[in-house]
């Protein structure tokens, strides 16, 4: 389980433009980047900019990228918080999320009497990185055993992530070619 949240973004200078979508927190990427429908959606503009991005192994990569400023709030939409210096590319393309709430209350005692929602296939429009850690970062964690997914109270709500044992017939099995 990864950790993505349902939020809601809106344009920084329009108050009255909302989208509700879905980000990826992720503390192993220094940026945050939206894609860049999103910002066309919400009537967003900047200067055009390439962005170099880094992977490991020195695998480098350049994106045609716009810097915006955003708002966004967690599914409660209680609070918004200003995200500056977005970096719009032209195709996220996060891995799809899926989380059953559900059956994490069901078979986690520790997760039990959170609200967690459900969410299927979901692909994330915005990465949240370390710019922004402040959202990042959980008020409070909740956790169990070592093999078990914890849950963390960020400013955008209970996010669940780490182990998760899914039934068998859900599992998929990738295999690589070594030449």
């Amino acid at each position: 389980i990864g950790k993505t949240e349902k939020i809601t973004i809106g344009n920084s200078v329009f108050f009255c433009v909302y989208i509700d979508d879905f980000a990826f927190l992720d503390d192993g990427s220094s940026l945050t980047m939206m894609d860049r429908q999103i910002a066309e959606k919400l009537g967003l503009e900047g200067k055009p900019e390439n962005l170099q991005l880094r992977w490991t192994k020195g695998i480098t990569r350049t994106e045609q990228a716009m810097r915006c400023n955003i708002t966004v709030s967690g599914r409660e939409r209680q609070q918004q918080f200003l995200l500056k210096d977005v970096f719009c590319v032209p195709d996220l393309d996060l891995a799809p999320a899926s989380q059953d709430g559900a059956e994490l209350r069901a078979r986690y005692r520790h997760l039990k009497n959170l609200p967690l929602p459900s969410f299927k296939d979901v692909k994330p429009g915005l990465l949240i990185g370390l710019k922004h850690a402040t959202l990042l970062s959980g008020r409070n964690v909740i956790e169990d055993a070592e093999d078990e997914p914890l849950a963390s109270n960020s400013k955008l709500g209970w996010i669940v992530y780490g182990c998760h044992q899914t039934p068998l017939r859900e599992t998929s099995v990738a295999s690589e070619k070594r030449q």
